[in-house]
């Protein structure tokens, strides 16, 4: 770790990708709910998740190459 309490941009760039993982998983998981009520909902909200972790992914990569 970089600064004391700090995650470095390669911890944060591992957890993003964590991130983006779990939230893929989630979207598959869901479709076994498909035809449930709130289905629609809940795909959505799983939908922005993804673009979040994705953004946070391309964020932390940007940071472990600014910082090489």
């Amino acid at each position: 770790m970089g600064r004391w309490g700090k995650a470095s941009p390669q911890d944060q760039l591992e957890a993003a990708q964590e991130q983006l993982k779990g939230a893929k998983q989630h979207q598959k998981d869901l479709g076994e709910l498909r035809g449930m009520p709130g289905y629609k909902e809940a795909l959505k909200s799983s939908a922005d998740n993804i673009n979040k972790a994705q953004k946070a992914v391309k964020a932390a990569q940007k940071a472990v190459q600014n910082e090489r």
